[in-house]
């Protein structure tokens, strides 16, 4: 074999590099009990750290709805209403479980590296208003 064969085989035989490794701060930012992990944990790239910060906001909504969906199941269970007990019961499991998907969404998309952002309330940050800046 001539050299230059040799150059191109060893050339061949290198590791491709592997590929970005899964953001998990941000991923756990999208749970919505774990939304604050994001705030604590400080990324080395400004733009991760944006990333990070906009997945525990998202995380921060998720949570909220998920509070108010079983505050309302609560009420609803105390009030009589014949008729209506099983269609507000069913109507708000299937919110539920559409917020379940979509934080399973959210923290793969994370993951991967990219953001999904809440239609509505997705730009809001609270934990600046509660903060006052």
């Amino acid at each position: 074999m001539e050299k230059q064969d040799i150059d191109q085989v060893k050339a061949t035989d290198e590791k491709p590099e592997s590929p970005k490794k899964g953001n998990v701060t941000a991923c756990l930012g999208y749970c919505p009990v774990l939304f604050v992990v994001p705030y604590l944990i400080h990324a080395e790239s400004e733009e991760e750290d944006k990333m990070n910060r906009l997945c525990g906001q998202q995380g921060l909504w998720l949570l909220l709805a998920f509070i108010v969906l079983n505050m309302l199941r609560t009420v609803f269970s105390y009030i009589y209403m014949p008729g209506l007990q099983g269609p507000v019961n069913i109507a708000i499991t299937v919110i539920n479980i559409i917020l379940l998907v979509t934080t399973v969404i959210g923290m793969m998309r994370a993951y991967n590296g990219k953001v999904l952002c809440l239609p509505v309330v997705g730009k809001i940050d609270l934990i600046k208003k509660a903060m006052g800046n």
